[in-house]
């Protein structure tokens, strides 16, 4: 083990202790002359050992204040290779998935977007609609997101083959927000089902003026635990991408 990197456990494990810096400098310069004295006889004299013991300390709080406020940075293109094999998708699936977002939400709306790809999403862990794909197609692939979308009368937009006007488009805010959803999978609401301008629903709810309706909430009990599911979820934390 190199000389700064026994300084900073040193330090590490004086500061966890709850003393205060001069204290932890002090400490961690008898043990390393107690311990170390050949290699601390090649500094010219004390003098030049504190200003030493001094950066790495900071250099190391500031490194883990860094950390912690500003999280590895990842590109769209990273992140979309991540959803493409978490999910189990195609490029050409993800820009139909993209494209009919594009056309359910409401213009120039990142906020409708996010909320339509979340409602989409939903339909994947919930066991009734899992089940409604094997019931309509014959194959259980429920819990696939292209599946979901494109099963028959579930968007119009993709029914209908307007989807197709939006295909490669990709600055729009819509887009980021498939992205953004896809990749955290941090959920903005638990509705199952959205409508435009049409229909008369209880418990609707619209999160932005001018956007869909959102109703009918995925209930805990039909929420689906598939291992499958939860290995999902949990990808992206095992996928980290550290920039340090």
């Amino acid at each position: 083990m190199n000389n700064d990197k026994r300084i900073i456990e040193v330090l590490k494990y004086l500061k966890e202790k709850g003393l205060k810096k001069t204290t932890c400098i002090g400490l961690t310069l008898v043990i390393l002359m107690t311990t170390s004295a050949s290699s601390i006889n090649k500094l010219d004299s004390q003098k030049k050992m504190l200003p030493l013991l001094d950066k790495i300390y900071y250099d190391h709080e500031d490194k883990k204040m860094h950390e912690k406020t500003n999280p590895p940075i990842v590109s769209d293109e990273e992140k979309l290779d991540i959803i493409l094999e978490r999910e189990n998708l195609t490029e050409e699936q993800f820009a139909e998935i993209v494209a009919t977002v594009i056309g359910e939400a409401a213009p120039h709306s990142y906020e409708d977007a996010y909320a339509v790809i979340n409602t989409f999403y939903n339909r994947k862990i919930s066991e009734k609609w899992i089940n409604e794909v094997l019931k309509v197609t014959g194959i259980d692939n429920g819990n696939n997101l292209y599946a979901q979308i494109t099963l028959e009368n579930q968007s119009s937009v993709y029914s209908s083959g307007l989807y197709k006007e939006f295909l490669g488009v990709t600055d729009v805010p819509a887009y980021q927000a498939v992205i953004d959803f896809l990749y955290s999978l941090e959920s903005m609401h638990d509705y199952l089902c959205f409508y435009a301008s049409f229909g008369n629903k209880e418990n609707k709810e619209q999160f932005v003026d001018g956007g869909n309706l959102y109703y009918s909430q995925l209930a805990s009990e039909d929420r689906t635990n598939e291992p499958i599911t939860l290995a999902r979820t949990n990808y992206k934390e095992k996928h980290e991408i550290n920039r340090y």
